[in-house]
């Protein structure tokens, strides 16, 4: 008994610790620290992002892409217009040899075929078996080469993209342009992110199995209360029923025939006139 109480505040201790770290994410209209294209969200809600001018939480206004596949469906910029990676507002592309500080290939104007390279918007103009540079920007490599190839960080040199099962580092190596645990995967196998954040899960799995555990305590011990509850009952029925047993029964001396009072009365008396005897 000792120990489900045990196991029980542990569990709930668990879950107000990874609800506390939650709560130390700024919420919407609160103050953040921005970041230039972040891993995941400095908000504590994947919908909300950190506005890199006023730094603070604001809702997302636009996707990247249409493979951003979100439960929460947010649109595509229009033609002319890119997203950035706060997503707080579409933006208009950039020009050719104008400046630009994310290195992706919708920023600039002519994109796939012009994109931000090393800070200004280039063309994509390197062939396969030339030599190419590589732009490193936060976990992501961006290369010269033409769309049908990228630039192999061991050699230098642009090579032709790579087919599913084949062995990456990015995404951008694959013709599917995913790379999932260092393997191309097909377009159709790319996994959906998910808006809530992994302590969400966490926090609910952990509720779950809380939920689970006082269900089946609660039933245990109203099982438990019930037996005993019967116990009580059938005791006290065989008790009464042996007190009205016991009350019924008579009592034996007044079972066993009473001699008459007058018994001793009763005698036969002498005739007091004798029949006359025969000659």
């Amino acid at each position: 008994m000792h120990k489900f109480w045990d196991w029980s505040l542990l569990v709930l201790l668990s879950i107000l610790l990874i609800t506390l770290e939650a709560q130390g994410l700024p919420n919407l209209n609160e103050t953040c620290v921005y970041r230039a294209n972040p891993v995941k969200s400095p908000c504590n809600d994947e919908r909300y992002t950190c506005d890199g001018t006023t730094k603070t939480c604001v809702l997302k206004q636009c996707k990247y892409d249409a493979a951003d596949n979100k439960p929460y469906d947010l649109p595509l910029c229009p033609d002319n217009f890119y997203c950035p990676y706060d997503q707080t507002k579409c933006l208009m592309q950039i020009a050719l040899g104008g400046s630009c500080s994310v290195a992706r290939g919708d920023v600039c104007q002519g994109a796939p075929d012009v994109m931000c390279f090393q800070g200004t918007c280039s063309t994509r103009s390197v062939a396969l078996g030339e030599s190419c540079e590589i732009d490193h920007v936060s976990n992501y490599e961006y290369d010269n080469c033409l769309g049908n190839a990228f630039c192999s960080p061991t050699t230098m040199v642009c090579v032709a993209l790579l087919s599913s099962g084949s062995s990456c580092s990015h995404s951008h190596q694959c013709q599917s342009t995913d790379c999932f645990e260092g393997v191309c995967r097909a377009s159709s196998d790319s996994e959906l992110y998910h808006s809530l954040a992994t302590w969400v899960y966490i926090v609910i799995g952990v509720g779950c199995f809380v939920a689970i555990l006082l269900c089946a305590s609660f039933i245990y011990f109203r099982r438990r209360r019930r037996m005993r509850n019967y116990k009580q009952m059938l005791s006290s029925s065989i008790a009464n029923l042996n007190k009205s047993n016991s009350d019924q029964s008579p009592n034996s001396s007044f079972l066993s025939p009473q001699p008459s009072l007058n018994s001793s009365f009763r005698s036969p008396q002498p005739s007091l006139n004798p029949s006359p005897q025969r000659a």
